[in-house]
C-alpha cells in the first residue's frame, strides 16, 4: 500500500500552498520592524515516512538548507488509514520538525521535493507556548 500511496498523485485533502500563506499571514505581524520571536512565531511539522532513511535524509536536508533548527526522528509507529477503500496498518517513522512559521512554504517545498510518497502527511501546529531561549534559538538557526 505504501507504493500506491507514492504513485497517487495530487495535493492531501485537494489543498496545497494556499494553506501556507493563510498559516504564514495568520502569524506575521502587520509591521517588518525586527523583534524577537513570539510563541506564534514558530511552528512544529510533522511528516512520517516508511524508512528510517528517508527520514534521516529529510531531517538533514532540512537542518543543512537551514529551513529548521532541529528535526527529531521517531519510530517506529504504527499508522492505521484509510486508503482507496481499504483500511491499512503501516510501520512509518515521525519526523517533528521545529522552524519558523515564515518558513513553512520553504519546508513543505522540500519535503515534497524529498519524501518518497506522493501524498505525504506535512501537518503544522503553531507552538503555543515554549522557553524564550528554545525559540531564540530556533529563529537564530534558522535564519540564512
Amino acid at each position: 500500500m505504501i507504493e500506491e500511496r507514492r504513485q497517487a498523485g495530487g495535493h492531501a485533502n485537494g489543498r496545497n500552498w494556499k494553506n501556507a500563506k493563510a498559516l504564514t499571514n495568520w502569524v506575521c505581524r502587520k509591521n517588518n520592524k525586527p523583534r524577537q520571536p513570539t510563541m506564534t512565531d514558530c511552528l512544529q511539522i510533522v511528516t512520517t515516512v516508511e524508512h528510517r532513511e528517508d527520514a534521516e535524509r529529510i531531517a538533514r536536508t532540512l537542518i543543512e538548507e537551514r529551513l529548521a533548527a532541529c528535526c527529531q526522528i521517531s519510530g517506529p509507529v504504527t499508522s492505521v488509514y484509510r486508503w482507496r477503500g481499504k483500511i491499512e496498518t503501516t510501520q512509518e517513522w515521525r519526523c517533528t520538525i521545529k522552524t519558523r512559521a515564515d518558513l513553512y512554504p520553504r519546508v513543505e517545498q522540500a519535503i515534497r521535493r524529498l519524501h518518497p510518497y506522493e501524498v505525504p502527511e506535512i501537518v503544522a501546529t503553531p507552538i503555543a507556548a515554549g522557553s524564550d531561549d528554545y525559540l531564540k534559538w530556533v529563529a537564530e538557526e534558522t535564519r540564512e
